[in-house]
């Protein structure tokens, strides 16, 4: 086994996983290229020249950090649902790794990394969450007037509290008590608000 100089892909893993550790620790402010370039056994050179800003770096590590999103084919909307909001909670969990996740978090949400990780990561796991909900309602088990939205947005919150705030990932046969409820009565576009008119989207 070669024991030389490391290869260009082994300094990129290496320094993607110090710096997500820095971002959890301090968030992007926390980013330090000399201490990334000790650890990572190179040069801050070569970290320029992989990543020129700290925010560049930053979007990587959130995108390096997650699994690609895949949509389950179980044949019940439920099952579907219940797997996808599971790939949220293991990716939330690859992220996190038993960390306090506040920094990254705060990272994740500024301005400079929010519309790249809804771009990237986001607007991919909503795609396939309609997509689930689309094959549901054509096999009808959810109307067709159900508010996908909401519906996605509520396991979307639930899988983020609790691994974010609770620090207790959500497990699976809670996910699919929540989604057995959302299901039996889901959230209708149109529906009458108690306290005032008929909400549209």
């Amino acid at each position: 086994m070669n024991q030389g100089r490391p290869r260009d892909t082994d300094i990129t893993e290496r320094v993607l996983e110090l710096a997500r550790a820095q971002l959890l620790d301090g968030g992007l402010a926390a980013l330090n290229y000399d201490a990334l370039a000790v650890g990572a056994g190179t040069s801050r050179t070569a970290i320029y020249r992989r990543w020129p800003n700290r925010t560049d770096l930053a979007r990587d590590v959130v995108e390096a950090s997650t699994l690609p999103w895949v949509r389950p084919e179980t044949g019940s909307v439920v099952e579907d649902l219940v797997q996808h909001s599971m790939q949220n909670v293991l990716n939330q969990q690859m992220v996190l790794r038993g960390r306090d996740a506040s920094s990254l978090w705060l990272t994740i949400l500024s301005p400079e990394i929010l519309d790249h990780f809804m771009e990237r990561i986001g607007r991919r796991r909503r795609d396939l969450g309609r997509e689930i909900i689309a094959a549901g309602i054509s096999r009808e088990e959810l109307p067709a007037d159900t508010d996908e939205e909401l519906l996605l947005d509520t396991l979307a919150g639930l899988a983020l509290f609790r691994s974010v705030v609770a620090r207790r990932p959500a497990a699976e046969h809670e996910i699919r008590t929540v989604v057995r409820s959302l299901c039996e009565t889901p959230p209708r576009r149109g529906a009458a608000h108690p306290d005032g008119p008929a909400t549209t989207t």
